[in-house]
C-alpha cells in the first residue's frame, strides 16, 4: 500500500514552492527589451517595509567536480576564540587552496593544448601557424578562467571557477518579469518568475529605491522597479541597465487597473511568500539553482579528491613560481593526492623545503617591520574576512532575509558575484 504523507493545504503549497527553480535574470531577459520587475515585500517590522532576500554564507562549487553546486555554513562549521577570530572547521579552506592551483594548471595545460592543435593543424597544412588565430585562441582560454578587462575597461568576469570557491555571501531574490509590448501595455501572458543574485551594486540600487518614498511603499506586499536592457549585446545591455523607482500613479496597477486585476495580481501573489519573513527566505532560496546542495564537507572532498585522481595529468602543469602555488604547498602534501605522483611530490617537498629555510634565514626584526605601502590582501587574509563575515550574517538571523535589514547588520558586506550572471 502507497505510503500518503498528511498534510494542510498551506503546508503543500510551501513543499511545491520548494520544487524545482527560476532562471536567471540574465537568461529571462531579451536584448533590447523593457521590462517591469516585482518582487516580494516583507515587514520586519510594523509599517516598515523590506525587500524579501535569502542570505547565504557557503562557498560555491563546480557541479561536474563535487555533486554540488554550493554548500551553505551554519555555526557548526566554524569555531571563535574569545578574541574574536575565526577558523574554518570544514577543511574546505585547505582544499579552496588546493583548487586554486589545479584551476590555474587547467589554464595552463589548456593553453599548452591549444598550441598543439595549432602546430599540428600547421604541419598538416603546411602552412605557418596563424599567430593571430593562435593569441585570440589563448586570449579566449585566459578570459575563461581567468576573466580580463574590457576595451572601455570594464571587469570581464571568468566563466569558470576553482572547484572549491572561496567562502563568500551569496543575497538572492525572487522576481516576477514582465515585458512591456511596444504600445506600453503589460505582456503578462508571457511573464516569468526568474531569481536574482544581488551584487553590491545591485543592492545599493534597490537600497536606493527602498528608501525612497515616492517609489516604496512600505504597506504594499510588493515592489515594482524598471528595468531596461538596451545595448549592442547581452554583455553591454548588462552592464548599462539599472533598476529604476516607479512612481504610484505610472505603476502598472495604476495604468492597466482591468489588465493587472484580471492577469498581473495574481502572479505578483505568486512569489514566494511564507508565513513568516524566514519562511519567505527559505522559498527565495530553494528557488536558485545555485544555492541548491545537501552535500556535507566530507563529501565534497571525496567527490574532489576522486576527480584529481582520474585527472592526475593537469598535476604536470602547475607553475611552482606562482604565489598562489606556494601558499597551498603544505596543503598539497598533507592531501595524500600526490602519493601516486612521486615527481610533483618531490617538487612541492622542495617548495616546502625551502620556504622553511627562508622563514629561517629572515632576522625577526624584518619580520615584525611594518609594511610601507598597503597590500593587496592575501587569499587567506581575504577568507578569514569573509569567515568573519559569514559568522555575522548567520547571527543576524531574520536580518538576513530582507534587505535593508541585512544592511543594517552587516554594512560592509562583500556579496560574490554569480558567475552565470556576468552580463548583469
Amino acid at each position: 500500500m502507497a505510503n500518503i504523507t498528511a498534510c494542510t493545504l498551506r503546508a503543500g503549497k510551501k513543499a511545491k514552492d520548494k520544487q524545482g527553480s527560476d532562471q536567471h535574470l540574465s537568461k529571462v531577459v531579451e536584448l533590447n527589451g523593457k521590462y517591469r520587475l516585482f518582487g516580494r515585500v516583507v515587514q520586519p517590522e510594523p509599517g516598515l517595509g523590506d525587500v524579501a532576500v535569502a542570505v547565504v554564507p557557503g562557498r560555491s562549487l563546480d557541479f561536474e567536480i563535487c555533486g554540488s553546486s554550493f554548500i551553505a555554513y551554519n555555526e557548526d562549521m566554524y569555531t571563535m576564540d574569545d578574541a574574536g577570530s575565526i577558523t574554518d572547521k570544514t577543511g574546505l579552506d585547505s582544499w579552496a587552496r588546493i583548487a586554486r592551483v589545479l584551476h590555474q594548471a587547467q589554464c595552463v595545460r589548456e593553453k599548452k593544448n591549444q598550441e598543439a592543435e595549432a602546430e599540428r593543424t600547421s604541419q598538416e597544412l603546411g602552412k605557418p601557424v596563424d599567430q593571430v588565430k593562435l593569441a585570440q585562441a589563448l586570449e579566449g582560454i585566459e578570459l575563461k578562467y581567468n576573466g580580463g578587462k574590457a576595451a572601455d575597461g570594464t571587469r570581464i568576469n571568468p566563466s569558470k571557477s576553482p572547484a572549491i570557491s572561496g567562502v563568500q555571501q551569496k543575497m538572492t531574490t525572487q522576481l516576477l518579469v514582465v515585458k512591456m509590448n511596444p504600445d506600453g501595455t503589460p505582456d503578462f501572458r508571457n511573464a516569468q518568475y526568474a531569481v536574482l543574485e544581488l551584487s553590491n551594486q545591485r543592492m545599493n540600487e534597490l537600497l536606493a529605491i527602498v528608501d525612497n518614498p515616492s517609489y516604496f511603499d512600505n504597506n504594499s506586499t510588493y515592489f515594482e522597479v524598471g528595468y531596461d536592457y538596451l545595448g549592442a549585446d547581452k554583455k553591454a545591455a548588462g552592464k548599462a541597465a539599472k533598476f529604476q523607482g516607479i512612481a504610484k500613479s505610472l505603476s502598472i496597477e495604476s495604468m492597466f487597473p482591468d489588465i493587472w486585476a484580471q492577469q498581473g495580481k495574481a502572479l505578483v501573489d505568486g512569489l514566494a511568500n511564507g508565513r513568516t519573513i524566514e519562511e519567505t527566505a527559505e522559498i527565495i532560496k530553494s528557488r536558485n539553482r545555485n544555492l541548491k546542495g545537501g552535500n556535507t564537507p566530507a563529501e565534497v572532498i571525496s567527490a574532489f579528491k576522486k576527480w584529481c585522481a582520474s585527472n592526475a595529468a593537469i598535476f604536470g602543469s602547475i607553475d611552482y613560481e606562482d604565489e598562489t602555488t606556494g601558499r597551498a604547498a603544505k596543503d598539497f602534501l598533507n592531501s595524500h593526492l600526490l602519493d601516486t605522483i612521486p615527481t610533483v611530490k618531490t617538487k612541492f617537498e622542495e617548495l616546502v623545503a625551502d620556504q622553511e629555510d627562508k622563514e629561517e634565514s629572515v632576522p625577526v626584526a624584518e619580520t615584525s617591520a611594518p609594511a610601507t605601502e598597503t597590500a593587496e590582501p592575501t587569499f587567506e587574509e581575504q577568507e578569514k574576512a569573509n569567515l568573519q563575515q559569514a559568522s555575522q550574517v548567520i547571527a543576524a538571523g531574520a536580518a538576513a532575509a530582507s534587505l535593508a535589514q541585512m544592511a543594517q547588520a552587516v554594512p560592509d558586506i562583500n556579496l560574490g558575484a554569480d558567475e552565470d550572471m556576468g552580463d548583469l
